[in-house]
């Protein structure tokens, strides 16, 4: 159950001082339960969240509670996530256009696609 009901989330925004900034509403709980259930709909496979489809750290610190593993597409999601604590190993890299960049970022240690979303290898790389 949310703590907010609809008409105080309206008191929030209209107390915002700009009324053109794009923000999210998140019911955690809710937002838990979708991921149970949505997993739960699909039996024994693993589930990944584009992090480029929205990149709010306090959503995807839910979705790696919940055990939802992230597709990245640069190194910035990479670096998001791993700042959130969510191993590399959770990560698939699957845009089409790899860059040299991801492969030669100094990091202790990155898992690297071999061939796009197939197979991975973890590489330890020099700092």
């Amino acid at each position: 159950m949310s703590p907010y009901n609809l008409s105080d989330i309206y008191t929030m925004l209209d107390s915002l001082p700009a009324k053109e900034t794009p923000f999210y509403v998140l019911d955690r709980n809710k937002l838990r339960q979708n991921c149970r259930n949505f997993k739960s709909a699909f039996g024994d496979i693993q589930v990944y969240f584009s992090v480029k489809a929205n990149a709010c750290p306090d959503l995807l610190i839910i979705f790696s509670e919940e055990s939802i593993n992230f597709d990245v597409a640069s190194w910035g999601e990479i670096e998001v996530l791993l700042r959130l604590g969510v191993s590399s190993e959770r990560m698939i890299y699957s845009a089409p256009p790899k860059f040299p960049v991801i492969f030669k970022k100094p990091t202790k240690s990155v898992s690297a696609p071999l061939h796009s979303t197939r197979k991975w290898k973890s590489k330890s790389w020099p700092n």
